[in-house]
């Protein structure tokens, strides 16, 4: 399976849907805010867009005759890859955002407006919240994509040609 996958639209799509989360990420970790969380679904929207784009685009190569499982993995090695992606480049927006982030003493930037059962860490849940729906929101969305459209892609298509 992983002979039959191209790398480089693999890479390329995961890289763009990293970046589309890590926009709405950057905003979230600006504001600080817990209130402003429905910043990081919209980023997870902006990941499953990037995701379905790319699931698309591979079921209507032309001369492509991938099977369905093998779109069906690589959707989600693509999901994958950008979920790894998009973890290392929110670190790094923490790093760089968050001052005192890497310190052994609390940081300077803490989230606000959260509930009492948030889970506390140096920035009182900010960062639990942006890996989380890095990881979490972004798989569940890119696993869904990358079975739904598969299977429709090629089903239209086969329609198509008949």
């Amino acid at each position: 399976m992983l002979k039959n996958i191209e790398w480089k639209d693999t890479f390329k799509w995961a890289f763009f849907g990293a970046i589309l989360f890590c926009i709405a990420a950057f905003i979230y970790i600006v504001k600080a805010d817990y209130t402003a969380s429905w910043i990081l679904f919209l980023g997870a929207i902006l990941f499953l867009f990037a995701n379905a784009f790319h699931n698309v685009i591979e079921s209507k190569k032309k001369g492509s005759d991938k099977s369905m499982a093998a779109l069906v993995f690589e959707a989600h090695v693509t999901t994958i890859v950008g979920i790894i992606l998009a973890c290392f480049i929110c670190f790094l927006l923490l790093v760089i955002l968050v001052p005192g982030y890497l310190e052994a003493a609390p940081a300077q930037k803490l989230l606000v407006n959260e509930p009492v059962t948030t889970v506390m860490d140096k920035t009182n849940g900010l960062s639990f919240n942006l890996f989380v729906a890095a990881a979490v929101l972004n798989f569940a969305g890119g696993s869904i994509v990358g079975i739904t459209v598969p299977f429709y892609a090629k089903r239209y298509k086969v329609k198509k040609n008949k």
